[in-house]
């Protein structure tokens, strides 16, 4: 009893087991903290999910693919119609429509599954990278792993547009901070037309001054995909859905070419008559659900159970609104407490990309986020302090 191993009384172990002890709880407690910054690293912007590896696809001569799906195809000919109906689908034949479209994708982040999904369709596709994601994918080719099957393509990858050749389209996908330099980039590709994947809403206007309004295309994603390692893909859950549309609103053989190229890709993609009212919907989400999971470097799931930034989160949803319509959106007046409930119904664990960026030292879209948010009120003269207080708490990490 007295040989300081008895677990059930203590207070009758010796100074020295209780420091071991002691060691190691300590221990527990660190890999438990080691186990979920590791789980938080590996969970995407959609859903936090176990990975479980896939059968692979089988390389074909050609330097294509043979996907081997584990669900059956979707049909995405005639899509059913979204709950809000607030966007229109294409479901007539497209009188223009190119069996293969030549596409360059410049800077491709986690769109990489689209492009991937592009190059499977028979599509030209070409690559603008630079550093270790451009090497791995010269050297080995782009791994995608999805639970609608996983892939392995071989990819024609360059290190700046004018050697990709023409293209009939140029997908801008690169952190906002770069959407400058990118753009002066694409003006060197004649004669394409160009879309930007990325966040915010100043990124179709730098386009525009760069290589001319009349070559733009708007665009909005939804995809849960997160760069596993270079080279390497995971694309998180089945969503995969581009929304596409003319800055004037009208309808285009580009547009709806460009619309039915990725559906032939299996992407589920949908042609919008008001891309700039879906541009804002998806920033007023976005600069809310980033700023406050940064802000609290905590998950959507507390932040949306206390009720303190609760609050705080609707009301930068309805800052975010509120300067939106101020813009020239048209918002619908309950659109806060739709993307609200919508943020309720996300995975608790779920934390935004530029909470990771925080979390990892890295630079945020923070300018470009709430800071967008901040300098469009004050051209209306708008007052929004939410947003407001997530740059200020934020900003000396911005980079």
């Amino acid at each position: 009893m007295g040989d300081g191993r008895d677990r059930r009384r203590p207070w009758l172990r010796s100074d020295a087991a209780r420091e071991q002890e002691s060691a190691r709880s300590r221990q527990r407690q660190g890999d438990e903290v080691v186990q979920l910054e590791r789980q938080r690293e590996r969970q995407g912007e959609v859903e936090q999910r176990r990975w479980v590896p896939q059968p692979r696809s089988e390389l074909a001569e050609d330097g294509g693919a043979r996907l081997r799906p584990r669900i059956p195809e979707r049909q995405l000919a005639s899509p059913q119609p979204l709950r809000d109906g607030e966007l229109e689908r294409v479901e007539e034949p497209l009188r223009v429509a190119p069996e293969e479209l030549d596409v360059g994708i410049e800077h491709g982040r986690a769109e990489r599954c689209h492009h991937g999904a592009l190059q499977q369709a028979g599509h030209q596709v070409t690559f603008v990278a630079r550093g270790a994601h451009a090497e791995t994918m010269r050297r080995s080719g782009l791994r995608i792993r999805s639970e609608l099957g996983d892939a392995e393509l071989r990819v024609k990858v360059v290190d700046d547009p004018a050697q990709a050749g023409p293209a009939d389209l140029v997908v801008v996908a690169v952190k906002l901070w770069d959407t400058e330099e990118t753009a002066r980039a694409v003006a060197r590709v004649p004669g394409a037309a160009a879309v930007s994947l990325q966040n915010g809403v100043d990124k179709d206007e730098i386009l525009a001054a760069a290589i001319g309004r009349e070559r733009v295309l708007g665009g909005v994603t939804h995809i849960g995909a997160v760069i596993a390692e270079p080279g390497t893909v995971a694309h998180t859950g089945r969503l995969q859905r581009v929304t596409l549309g003319e800055l004037d609103g009208s309808r285009t053989p580009r547009l709806q070419a460009a619309v039915e190229a990725f559906r032939s890709a299996g992407v589920e993609s949908v042609l919008s008559e008001d891309i700039r009212r879906v541009t804002w919907e998806k920033f007023v989400f976005l600069s809310a659900f980033s700023g406050m999971t940064a802000l609290t470097r905590k998950p959507i799931g507390e932040v949306r159970a206390h009720p303190a930034t609760r609050e705080m989160l609707l009301d930068a949803l309805r800052e975010g609104a509120s300067v939106a319509r101020a813009e020239g959106a048209r918002l619908d007046e309950g659109l806060a407490r739709k993307q609200l409930e919508a943020i309720d119904a996300l995975p608790p664990g779920m934390l935004a990309s530029m909470a990771q960026d925080l979390l990892r030292g890295r630079r945020l879209e923070l300018p470009w986020l709430s800071g967008a948010v901040v300098r469009r009120a004050e051209k209306h003269q708008l007052p929004v302090p939410t947003h407001r207080a997530i740059y200020a708490g934020l900003v000396l990490h911005a980079g």
